[in-house]
């Protein structure tokens, strides 16, 4: 499984830049302004971490299925939620904007967001997609 793993992730490498929301399948494609960086991490997933041009690094975790299961961020402003989360951000309406520390839990959707000007961090997942020990680097 590591190799066809590493073969995955070798071909993102190759194709240029991947991205997918959160609980869609990775696939290659354009994000102008990111540089990419990618790594191996266990058989049983993989992370993808991308630097946007305002700085926030934005890291996708991916299933055996290619499927986007989890999604972190960490930089000088909140990410465009809307974006990473794509059809799972009405769940998110009620995080607080602006910092502090928000967790909220909604069916299969867990979204904690923490920080304040400049530095704010914070991850979303899936819990029925995340592969079993995972946690959180």
């Amino acid at each position: 499984m590591k190799i066809i793993a590493g073969i995955f992730v070798a071909t993102l490498l190759l194709a240029g830049t991947a991205h997918a929301q959160l609980g869609q399948v990775l696939t290659p494609s354009a994000m102008p302004g990111t540089a990419q960086s990618f790594r191996q991490v266990d058989a049983a997933w993989t992370s993808l971490a991308s630097t946007q041009a305002d700085g926030v690094v934005v890291t996708q975790y991916v299933n055996a299925q290619d499927v986007v299961f989890a999604i972190s961020w960490d930089g000088p402003i909140k990410p465009d939620l809307r974006q990473l989360l794509g059809s799972y951000f009405r769940v998110d309406a009620t995080l607080n904007p602006i910092g502090n520390v928000s967790e909220q839990a909604s069916g299969d959707l867990v979204v904690v967001s923490r920080g304040s000007m400049p530095h704010f961090q914070g991850h979303a997942y899936l819990a029925s997609d995340m592969p079993a020990g995972f946690t959180f680097p």
